[in-house]
């Protein structure tokens, strides 16, 4: 299915709410019990890479954290009210802490691409969650992104093989919240994307964090809205690939 709208331009956010079933929420609630349960570590300062720049940099290294990314933030959003309450009284009872936030900066890599003109109202933002291992600009996109005034970033060792609590979603909260730190950007056009199941994770973050995500780029994957893998929250879907298209844009790429 492909929606015809210009997947850089503002939307408008329709709401979805679902309950999980409890089989599935009580086998969510403990893999994320065992994801948060770990000793809490203090996060070490780097130097950050990005001052300004227009055009591609690989090997980008980040420095600043969000709440947004926490561990506790992450359980927010991505835990039913119930399970909330259940994650906090199995750790209430346990003998480790909540770790404040489950990256490493120091340790993480990007690829950022800015384009030479800044938009008057800021530039746009697509945070790209990838398949693949490598944080790379797929092969193309460079013109489009200049064309809409949009900046890219994406993480390095954040593919399918990664964990997606542990390091896919809070990896992209962390690239968008310290690119708007050193940019102009505009917030009504901020946007998460992703291919294969990189766009999975894109749903998941954009129905998780609607507050930061205004639409989502979904290529060739995606769970049904309801889904126990989904969450309830709020987001619009502003263009999705499937397909010839997204075998075309794959090779592309490569």
């Amino acid at each position: 299915m492909m929606m015809t709208m210009d997947p850089f331009r503002s939307p408008t956010t329709p709401r979805w709410r679902w309950i999980l079933p409890r089989a599935d929420a009580r086998t969510t609630l403990q893999r994320l019990l065992l994801w948060l349960g770990v000793i809490l570590l203090p996060m070490s300062a780097t130097c950050d890479t990005v001052a300004g720049f227009t055009g591609l940099q690989n090997d980008v290294v980040f420095s600043d954290y969000s709440p947004l990314s926490s561990s506790a933030e992450l359980m927010h959003r991505f835990l039913s009210p119930l399970n909330a309450v259940r994650a906090g009284r199995r750790l209430a009872h346990s003998a480790v802490a909540l770790r404040d936030q489950p990256i490493d900066l120091a340790q993480e890599r990007f690829t950022v691409y800015v384009p030479s003109h800044s938009p008057a109202e800021g530039y746009g933002l697509m945070v790209f969650v990838p398949p693949w291992e490598n944080a790379m600009l797929p092969r193309g996109w460079a013109a489009i992104l200049d064309r809409h005034g949009v900046i890219f970033v994406s993480a390095a060792n954040s593919g399918n093989e990664a964990n997606i609590l542990d390091r896919r979603e809070p990896l992209a909260l962390l690239a968008a919240h310290n690119i708007m730190r050193r940019f102009h950007v505009d917030p009504a056009r901020i946007y998460v994307g992703g291919f294969s199941g990189g766009s999975r994770v894109a749903l998941r973050l954009a129905l998780g964090f609607p507050d930061v995500f205004r639409g989502a780029f979904l290529n060739a994957g995606s769970d049904p809205i309801g889904d126990a893998q989904a969450t309830a929250a709020v987001a619009r879907i502003i263009f999705t690939l499937s397909g010839d298209d997204a075998h075309r844009i794959y090779q592309r790429s490569k």
